[in-house]
């Protein structure tokens, strides 16, 4: 994970979130509904705003994802790189996040 200098927490490290749900973070808002995606195990995973939610599946994300089973299970990046090209996933804080939305971040 990135780490990121919050104004209000000081630096941390940061999860990502799409450019929907990071710029809301970054402006003290909240970005309303979120689901976590994990494409990878490692990198590309984060939360997503509804639009992108549907982006993702719309383009074959619930393909992707059924094959999963355990961490050899996750598609190649040939596979995913589709689907991040959709995201564009930034870092945010992430206790700006916890408290501005309904969300419980994973822990490692």
């Amino acid at each position: 994970m990135p780490y990121v200098q919050c104004k209000t927490h000081g630096g941390a490290i940061a999860p990502h979130g799409c450019h929907h749900v990071a710029e809301c973070i970054s402006a003290q808002q909240s970005p309303g509904h979120t689901t976590f995606v994990d494409l990878d195990g490692f990198f590309a995973k984060g939360w997503v705003c509804d639009a992108c939610l549907e982006a993702l599946r719309c383009n074959g994300l619930d393909l992707v994802t059924a094959r999963k089973e355990g961490f050899a299970g996750y598609p190649s990046e040939d596979e995913i790189a589709p689907l991040l090209d959709l995201l564009d996933f930034l870092p945010m804080c992430a206790k700006c996040f916890e408290e501005l939305s309904r969300e419980t971040l994973p822990r490692p």
